[in-house]
């Protein structure tokens, strides 16, 4: 009876056991993350199960606690809740429950304190057999903020500014945190620091309406001009209060920088010297910056100092002292010059100033100038060449001789030495000769003897140089070195050449065969002499086993004429072409080399004819498409099968009026087609890339080039043309506003062409960012301040506009440019300059950036072309700028690399951050979700930029512009390709998914 019962009940667990452990699968629990606005007072969670158990004794028990995040129960963000309280009840599911799904409610405690979005946890647990929480069984909660966030005036900026001689204006300028809701009053005053009211600025308490709908506010303050010198001063401006919101920052201090330093410095001008008894001075001017300011006189104390000019003889010196009076900006000095009628050197002197602090140039220097004439010029005669007849036995002269085409004054040398060439002292050849050379005064002629030694040695005429410099009262005309040749008397080396150009043999199938190279003397050596002789290969080569490399020296035997010299072959049974190697000789040692020094050795072929490659294709003309790739088929052909293995052949492209550079078609760089024996055909394709680009028909080369172990067809047979016949059209249909970026450049990408402006579409699925053109013809108008119409007329919309000079072009998606007219109301700058920076917004065309710091904006009206001006209140040098997508703000990058911030309304500048040197930003771009992008036109990246903080983020390598502006539709998101495979060094990727959704924290670019 027991035993039955025992079993009765294993066989109950076993089968109830086994339905609660879901088939032997774990079973999960899951919770979700939830929000909700703080006044609701509740937070629900949801906590849900896969699966109800299927054992009315089995339920499920899961428990729960909540835990602090940026919500805290002790800031009575809200109530804390724990299933291991006994006053609260765990979530319970059983068998027979209504639902896989059960709720947590959580108090959530409302306040009027403005936050951000705050959060806390909801961790859920269970320790029931067969069931296990999914992840990390923890939600998030996040508690909604709302209440209104106070408006506070929280920046409040130091400025500095030059003082100037007269009274100008400054603007301060106080930011909110946010628009005013409302029109408010603010009083404020100034106060003094070291700057005092009434002697460097005006003071003022004022009080200020500020307009609701702007975000800053410009306090204007007087700064007073004056002439006196003095240090950089400072005062604050304070703010007392604003009728609505409040302050943190109440306080900014401007720095009075000045202008009227004291800076003396001296100056002068150079002289005709003059003759005797002439009275003319060398005047030299001690001067101020600015008339000088004080009552107190200024005492300059002066000096003169000798250089080159010599006190007595050329200038009589002097020394004393200036006095500056207020009102006094320059003062005189003027020194005599004696004068007399010799040739001289222009000559100067100096004079120094002292005594004052102020003094920042403290001496100068001015010339003497000649006026007597010049000095002679002296040249080789003989048109510089000189030689002589070297002689058997005793020394004789060389003389070079000069001439003078004036009479030499007093003092006039050079310098002379004597320089080996093929003949040398250490050879007993000639004299070493050096000295320096003084000319009588009068004198026209000069001569100068080098000594050449006789000898009775044959050899050939050698020569040596005689060199002339460190002229002293003497001008150079002509050469500084001429050539001295000794002629040789003792009779001449025999002459070697080689007797024919050409030597040639017949292979053979094996073993070797000499070509013998015959050289020539005209007559016998009386002394030793010798030749190297030696072979390098041409198509014939020792690395092929056609020859046997041979280089060794000659000795010629006495009375010896003719010279045979042997060269290898080896036979074989290729079929090849002839081959050639080279025979030289050179480096003869008492020989006279005649005719050419080297002669070639042609192998003759004896095994048949080297099959022949040539090329072809079934179709020869393709449409272009608007997108996708073309193949083009060709065939590269041998003439007859191939007899052995690894005949082959080099196929590549080349740039016709098509090219790889505007990607027309793919590149193929040199290819290797290899043909094994009985093979005789083989067919290879090239791609043909689609495009929308307007322009002509164009062709491109599939060419043929390097065959080995066979011959290559004669044109036309060695290449073929391919046509891409151009199936677009311009029109002048409107772009699609989407995420596409355009940027013109006068630099058309791929080819590099320069001169006309092209309109590129920006490919962001490349490292580094492609630009592909628009239009391939491009626009001999180079217009700039490119801009994208996303709204108005027909006429207008998903149109991109763009100025040149004075006229107003708009742009088709095909590229086409159309004009529409010059425009009136721009200023006279504008007839010669171009605007760098265009946005618009709300049909309304904003340009600006003529290349300087300019403090204006022109606004066009799309429909009518009327203008209206925007004041800036700083002058800047813009780039291209951008809209905020509510048409408040624009903004751009200086030149000089500093972001600004420009209210439209108010004319308002705000510069933000830092700036970013190195680069140039012409090209901005901006989304609708408020991002800010530019590229940088040295091709150092394509960069975000954060518009709180300035800094910038790398997003892509880029590509170097001129000339360049960027547009794009900012009702449309920018988004760009994720390249995610980075090695982990890179860091994690950072990736805008769509619409603002990003991944990870950088992106990275890498391409591996």
């Amino acid at each position: 009876m027991n035993n039955i019962f025992k079993r009765i009940l294993l066989l109950w667990f076993v089968f109830f056991t086994q339905f609660i452990y879901a088939d032997k699968d774990t079973t999960y629990i899951h919770i979700s993350n939830v929000s909700a606005n703080e006044a609701t007072g509740k937070m629900t969670f949801t906590v849900t199960i896969d699966a109800l158990p299927l054992s009315i004794t089995s339920p499920v028990r899961v428990g729960f606690e909540t835990i602090d995040g940026t919500a805290k129960v002790d800031d009575n963000d809200y109530t804390a809740k724990d299933s291991a309280d006994i006053s609260t009840l765990a979530v319970w599911f059983f068998s027979n429950s209504a639902s896989t799904s059960k709720t947590i409610e959580i108090d959530i405690l409302d306040d009027a304190i403005y936050e951000s979005s705050e959060y806390f946890y909801l961790k859920i647990t269970t320790n029931t057999n067969g069931y296990a929480i999914s992840g990390t069984g923890i939600a998030t909660g996040t508690i909604i903020d709302d209440d209104v966030q106070p408006l506070e005036l929280n920046t409040f900026n130091d400025k500095g500014i030059t003082e100037t001689d007269s009274n100008q204006t400054i603007y301060m300028v106080a930011n909110f945190n946010q628009n005013t809701p409302t029109p408010l009053t603010l009083t404020y005053h100034t106060q003094d620091n070291s700057a005092l009211a009434g002697d460097d600025y005006i003071g003022i308490t004022d009080t200020i309406t500020v307009p609701a709908n702007v975000d800053r506010v410009l306090i204007p303050v007087t700064i007073k001009g004056d002439y006196t010198p003095e240090s950089t001063k400072d005062f604050k401006v304070i703010i007392d209060s604003i009728s609505i919101g409040t302050i943190t920052d109440d306080t900014a201090t401007i720095s009075i920088h000045d202008d009227d330093a004291i800076e003396i410095s001296i100056d002068s001008s150079n002289v005709n010297e003059g003759d005797a008894n002439d009275s003319n001075k060398m005047r030299f001017t001690i001067s101020l910056a600015k008339n000088y300011p004080l009552t107190t006189p200024l005492t300059i104390d002066y000096t003169t100092q000798e250089g080159t000019a010599t006190a007595g003889s050329d200038y009589t010196a002097k020394s004393g002292s200036v006095t500056f009076n207020q009102g006094d900006k320059n003062k005189f000095v003027d020194v005599d010059i004696i004068g007399d009628n010799e040739i001289e050197y222009n000559e100067y002197l100096e004079m120094i100033i002292s005594g004052s602090s102020y003094i920042v140039n403290d001496n100068t220097r001015s010339y003497i100038l000649n006026d007597d004439g010049s000095f002679p010029s002296i040249s080789f005669d003989n048109n510089s060449s000189f030689s002589v007849v070297e002689g058997n036995s005793s020394q004789r002269n060389l003389n070079f001789t000069f001439t003078l085409d004036s009479p030499a004054v007093t003092g006039s040398q050079f310098k002379y030495e004597t320089i080996d060439n093929s003949a040398t002292v250490d050879d007993n050849d000639y004299s070493n000769t050096h000295g320096t050379k003084n000319i009588p005064a009068g004198d026209t002629n000069v001569t100068i003897s080098v000594p050449v030694y006789g000898d009775t040695k044959i050899e050939n005429n050698e020569n040596f140089y005689l060199e002339i410099y460190n002229f002293d009262k003497l001008n150079l005309s002509g050469a500084s070195k001429v050539t001295g040749t000794i002629i040789n008397d003792d009779g001449s080396y025999p002459t070697i050449s080689i007797k024919d150009n050409n030597y040639s043999i017949t292979e053979g199938d094996s073993g070797q065969k000499d070509i013998n190279f015959t050289l020539i003397l005209n007559k016998p050596t009386i002394y030793p002499a010798s030749f190297d002789y030696y072979t390098y290969g041409q198509t014939a080569t020792t690395s092929d086993n056609d020859y046997i490399e041979i280089g060794e020296t000659y000795h010629i035997s006495v009375g010896e004429q003719n010279i045979t010299i042997p060269v290898k072959v080896n036979g074989d049974t290729k079929i090849e072409d002839d081959e050639k190697f080279h025979f030289v000789f050179t480096n003869e040692k008492n020989l006279t080399k005649a005719g050419a020094k080297y002669a070639f050795g042609t192998i003759i072929n004896d095994d048949g004819n080297l099959s022949e490659f040539s090329i072809d294709a079934p179709i020869l003309t393709f449409d272009e498409k608007d997108s996708n790739q073309t193949r083009v088929d060709f065939t590269i052909r041998l003439d007859t099968p191939a007899k052995e293995d690894n005949l082959s052949i080099e196929y590549l492209t080349s740039n016709g009026s098509a090219e790889q550079e505007d990607l027309d078609y793919n590149q193929i760089v040199p290819t290797v087609a290899t043909f094994n024996t009985g093979e005789q055909s083989k067919v290879f394709s090239a791609y043909i890339n689609g495009d929308t680009n307007i322009e002509p028909d164009e062709s491109f080369f599939i060419k043929l080039q390097n065959p080995k172990n066979a011959t290559l067809a004669s044109a036309p047979n060695n290449q073929i043309e391919i046509t891409i016949t151009n199936d677009d059209a311009h029109n002048e249909l409107p772009f699609t506003c989407d995420e596409s970026m355009y940027i013109s450049s006068s630099i058309k990408r791929g080819s590099g062409s320069k001169g006309k402006m092209w309109l590129h579409k920006i490919d962001t699925t490349q490292n580094p960012f492609g630009f592909n053109v628009v239009d391939d013809s491009g626009e001999t108008k180079l217009y700039n301040a490119l801009a994208y119409s996303d709204s108005g007329d027909a006429n207008s919309t998903n149109y991109i506009f763009g100025l040149y000079k004075k006229e107003l072009v708009k742009i088709s998606r095909t590229g086409k440019v159309i004009s529409l007219g010059k425009v009136a109301g721009l200023p006279k700058i504008l007839t010669k300059k171009q605007l760098f920076a265009g946005a618009i917004y709300n049909g309304e065309y904003y340009i600006s950036g003529p290349g300087q710091d300019y403090d204006k904006i022109f606004k066009i009206k799309l429909s009518d072309k009327t203008v209206t001006e925007l004041t800036l209140d700083t002058a800047i040098s813009l780039l291209d700028f951008s809209f905020t997508p509510d048409g408040k703000y624009l903004h751009g990058i200086v030149d000089g690399g500093k972001m600004v911030k420009i209210d439209v309304n108010t004319g308002a500048v705000t510069f933000i951050g830092s700036a970013h040197t190195g680069y140039q930003f012409d090209s901005t771009f901006s989304d609708a979700n408020g991002r800010f992008f530019a590229n940088d036109s040295l091709g150092n990246g394509f960069f975000e930029f954060d518009l709180t903080t300035g800094n910038k983020r790398f997003l892509s390598d880029s590509q170097p512009a001129t000339f360049n502006d960027g547009a794009n539709c900012l009702k449309a998101s920018l988004v760009f390709t994720d390249y995610g495979d980075a090695p982990i060094s890179y860091g994690p990727v950072w990736h805008n998914i769509a619409n603002g959704i990003f991944l990870g924290d950088n992106i990275d670019h890498d391409l591996d």
